[in-house]
Order: C-alpha cells, then structure tokens, then sequence
C-alpha cells in the first residue's frame, strides 16, 4: 500500500513560554489549510494572530517549506503574541538571552 502525505504541521519550537491565547501561522496566506486552522483555533477560543516580523520570512526558512516545494500544503505553527504586550517581552527575552545559547533547555518554564 502506498502512503501519501496529505499536510505537513511544523510545530518546532512551540515553546509555552506565554499563555496559549493565539497562533502565528507562518504560511497561512499561502496554505490551503487555512480554514482548517481558523476551525481550530475559533473551536479552542485561540487567534491567528499576524506574523510579528514578516520582514524575517520565516515561512520560507523553516522546516516545512520542503514540503510546501512538493506541493505538500504546510504551516509552521508558533505560539502567538500581539506586538507591544508583556508576552512579546517575554518572548523577545527569551530569543535574545537564551535562543541557540547554552541555556536553551528542553525544559522552559511554563506560565
């Protein structure tokens, strides 16, 4: 039997560093499994939040556009913040003090 991959969820570095009140979908535009986030994430009382610094590209840098370049729809899904809020601190903290550094441990504290 042969087996097909139908999507691909890239959920690298879904780090619960903040509350779970919303998703970065990287790709989303991009995706037909949009509808099915939004499904999800109105179900569960989340938001699709806007990607915070699309200046960065990251749908394109990530793991799961190999998928997306076979046709594959993807999304790469992050724990979300709005800009200007205290969990954006918290998040740019943790990128600049610990991302890819000795002290970035498998075991973050979670809110």
């Amino acid at each position: 039997m042969t087996r097909a991959v139908v999507a691909n969820l890239n959920t690298d570095m879904f780090l619960p560093l903040i509350p779970l009140t919303g998703v970065f979908a990287y790709g989303y535009d991009e995706s037909d499994l949009a509808d099915d986030l939004d499904a999800v994430v109105r179900a569960n009382r989340l938001s699709v939040l806007p990607d915070p610094e699309p200046q960065e590209n990251r749908f394109v840098r990530s793991d799961q556009y190999s998928f997306v370049r076979q046709g594959i729809p993807a999304l790469a899904l992050k724990v979300g913040y709005r800009t200007g809020t205290p969990e954006e601190k918290v998040w740019q903290g943790w990128v600049r003090e610990h991302y890819h550094k000795r002290s970035d441990d498998v075991t973050p504290p979670i809110p």
